[in-house]
């Protein structure tokens, strides 16, 4: 815990930005890079769709993201490790025999889901009950933050994904997910759809103390005259 040594107001401020910086930077540390970097090419490809003039260029926009995301999961060998998310379902069959589980990450606007399902109730997908990572899915609930492993599935749009449309694909895609394991996150109180704004922050910080670094004598100028300002209010009350 930082702690106040200095009853100067300038030191004052420095030392509360930094604390406010540094906490800060810890939670956009505990993004991982890969993760955004899935959010930044889907970001791109859904402005890019919305622009297009007509369903033709759409359409290009659409074949061309896949191939994108195709690269992307194949440099990862189609494997994801300790991302974060938040719990946004769970539910089980009748008897509990397999559990179906939604993990969804919001960043810069883009909303991306990993479902590991079994639709209908028939088929493959969905967390067996024989599986270890079904027990720890007993200890969640709707609305967890969570770190997450697990496997994308290769598809026809480059990763098996669910959605019926090009826009959904693109701007909220929906990705089959073989779920390995999931757990708590002890950081859930930074959140990956926060981590917009908490980049923004810090720069603001820094621009801040940038700004105070190259105009000090301005700002010692200005705070004597505030408090010459504030000691005439107080001569005049009394």
């Amino acid at each position: 815990m930082c702690k106040i040594i200095s009853k100067s107001t300038l030191p004052l401020f420095f030392l509360l930005a930094f604390c406010l910086s540094n906490n800060l930077l810890f939670a956009q540390a505990s993004l991982d890079e890969q993760q955004i970097e899935l959010h930044n090419i889907s970001k791109i490809a859904c402005s890019n769709y919305n622009e297009a003039k007509n369903d033709i260029k759409k359409s290009e926009v659409f074949n061309q993201v896949n191939e994108e995301k195709r690269k992307f999961a194949q440099s990862l060998n189609w494997e994801v490790t300790n991302w974060r998310g938040n719990i946004m379902s769970i539910s089980t069959n009748e008897g509990g025999d397999y559990a179906d589980v939604e993990i969804t990450t919001v960043y810069d606007d883009i909303e991306i889901s990993f479902e590991d399902e079994r639709p209908f109730g028939v088929g493959s997908g969905g967390v067996s009950n024989s599986e270890s990572v079904f027990n720890d899915l007993s200890n969640l609930k709707e609305g967890n933050a969570v770190i997450f492993s697990g496997k994308l599935y290769k598809g026809k749009k480059g990763i098996e994904e669910m959605s019926i449309t090009e826009h959904g694909s693109i701007c909220a895609p929906e990705f089959n997910f073989d779920l390995t394991s999931v757990k708590l996150n002890p950081n859930g109180k930074f959140k990956t759809s926060d981590a917009k704004e908490i980049a923004e922050g810090v720069s603001s910080i820094i621009g801040v103390l940038e700004w105070i670094g190259e105009n000090w004598v301005m700002v010692i100028i200005i705070m004597g005259i505030l408090g010459i300002l504030s000691g005439l209010g107080k001569s005049q009350q009394n």
